[in-house]
């Protein structure tokens, strides 16, 4: 299961479960950028 939240109260319970296998993001500022390779949100041609 992929939850776009990170430590939240929902994300606890999910886990307390442990019958998920579960992916979320997190963000940090001033962390590096993840992005998906398959998907990136800079414009074509930018690099």
């Amino acid at each position: 299961m992929y939850l776009s939240k990170h430590d939240t109260l929902f994300h606890r319970r999910l886990l307390e479960q442990n019958q998920v296998d579960l992916t979320t993001t997190y963000y940090k500022p001033g962390a590096a950028l993840h992005q998906d390779l398959t998907g990136l949100t800079y414009p074509d041609n930018s690099f």
